[in-house]
């Protein structure tokens, strides 16, 4: 029977401090499963903090995952660019196996009007190296050597930047025997796919192209992100909430205190539109698929959608 955590991307909005200790704590006593740690501005984590984000996680039994630093491109031309890049990797997995973190996901790399073979090429080689970096002495006894913690690339919102899920399942099986993975994020490939890739046929034509490639037990551990979201022609634009009010919420028993200010704020800025994810299909074909590992809620308020996903999952 697999199980699939539900959780945050971050530090919950109502937790008493905006750090992950406190983060960690907010997510048990909202009942959820998962926080996913934000390394996006880099990282910042000390060993020592590490551990005790461990201990804590431990005593609260609650699953991390990790997102690596925005600034990572593994196709860069730049050496400075590139071997920083790989770095920024290296850090989030050293960091957060210290955390008890079952996966790092970040953004791989951007096509800059290259050819899409070369950039692969060029991400490959990029990947090479970073196994290379983990068989040095200083990961002796780290969870990545020991496969508790896994490099899962991204799956992105944007046409420019690589990372579909063609390339990523490519990329798995040549580094299957490291057991390189992946996240698959569902609201970028509705977004990069401007609209396409939507509703339960669409899902679960990705879940079953990842099966006939790495085989089911792939997905019985999966790194997934979702959230609804508003895009383009050129994908991407920015992530919004799964309900446009907030007595839809409380109508369906989703209740936190103290959140409304921040989805008032949200309605303001104009991110609580509807358009049209189908997310609920995404939750029958995760149920009926039998996917397990980690979905980590990206919506802009956070533990209130969260909490919706859980919810109407277990209700399915």
């Amino acid at each position: 029977m697999t199980t699939l955590n539900i959780g945050v991307g971050g530090v919950p909005l109502t937790s008493k401090k905006n750090n992950t200790v406190s983060g960690i704590v907010r997510v048990k006593e909202l009942q959820l499963d998962l926080m996913e740690i934000e390394f996006v501005y880099g990282v910042k984590m000390t060993a020592e903090s590490a551990d005790l984000v461990n201990k804590t996680r431990e005593s609260s039994q609650i699953e991390l995952t990790i997102h690596g630093p925005y600034y990572i491109n593994l196709a860069s031309d730049d050496n400075r660019k590139f071997y920083g890049s790989i770095k920024y990797i290296t850090d989030s997995i050293y960091i957060g196996g210290l955390c008890g973190a079952k996966s790092v996901t970040f953004h791989p790399a951007f096509y800059q009007r290259e050819d899409k073979k070369i950039v692969y090429e060029k991400v490959k080689k990029a990947f090479s190296k970073i196994y290379e970096e983990f068989e040095k002495p200083k990961y002796e006894n780290h969870p990545v050597q020991k496969g508790e913690i896994t490099l899962s690339p991204e799956l992105t919102g944007k046409p420019t930047q690589f990372g579909d899920i063609e390339e990523l399942i490519k990329l798995s099986e040549e580094f299957k025997n490291v057991n390189l993975r992946f996240c698959i994020d569902f609201a970028h490939k509705f977004a990069r796919s401007n609209g396409e890739y939507n509703g339960y046929e669409k899902f679960d034509e990705i879940l079953s192209l990842i099966e006939k490639n790495l085989g089911k037990e792939f997905l019985e551990k999966l790194h997934m992100h979702v959230s609804a979201i508003n895009y383009g022609e050129k994908g991407e634009k920015h992530h919004l909430t799964f309900l446009q009010g907030a007595e839809e919420y409380k109508e369906i028993g989703v209740v936190v205190e103290g959140i409304e200010k921040y989805f008032n704020e949200l309605q303001k800025k104009g991110k609580t539109i509807d358009a049209g994810f189908k997310w609920k299909e995404l939750l029958q074909v995760l149920k009926d698929r039998e996917v397990g590992g980690y979905l980590v809620c990206e919506s802009p308020i956070l533990e209130y959608d969260a909490l919706l996903l859980k919810q109407t999952y277990n209700n399915l």
